[in-house]
């Protein structure tokens, strides 16, 4: 549980970050961050309901495209992997536009990097909209899991 308290908080700051410097993604950013935080939180709260030990772990009852994404690492590794590097190369995007606008004139290296982002961008961008995908999976399946907790509650 550790471990998803301190990527959700490190994941919150990059994307505030990012927002702070690049007004133009503000509405997709926030939209990615409801994903992130309510998905992860909902699914987490629902497996501690359930008594998992983990909430990766894998179940018969699960939906398939969450089987596939806690059975794979490759695949987890990958999109977690390409979110961050979305996050992290729209911050350092804004820094660099930031930094431009107040030295009016930018270095070579960040002149290079300015040049390389949106082949950056283009290269993780689908992994990390998988990625956020399923974490509005994430949240559907944590509601469907209370949706059964609260029915069977009901019952008795």
């Amino acid at each position: 549980m550790l471990d998803m308290i301190t990527d959700r908080c490190s994941t919150v700051i990059i994307i505030i970050l990012a927002i702070t410097l690049n007004r133009s993604y503000t509405s997709l950013m926030i939209l990615f961050l409801i994903g992130d935080i309510s998905g992860h939180w909902l699914y987490m709260a629902s497996s501690i309901l359930t008594g998992k030990n983990s909430h990766k772990n894998v179940e018969k009852n699960m939906w398939p495209i969450l089987k596939l994404y806690y059975s794979s690492k490759p695949l987890l590794f990958t999109l977690h992997a390409c979110n961050e590097i979305l996050w992290l190369t729209l911050y350092a995007q804004g820094s660099i536009h930031n930094k431009g606008t107040n030295l009016k004139q930018l270095n070579q290296i960040d002149q290079k990097f300015l040049s390389i982002i949106p082949y950056i961008l283009y290269a993780v961008l689908p992994f990390a909209l998988i990625k956020n995908i399923i974490n509005f999976v994430h949240l559907f399946y944590g509601c469907n899991i209370f949706l059964d907790i609260d029915s069977e509650n009901t019952k008795n």
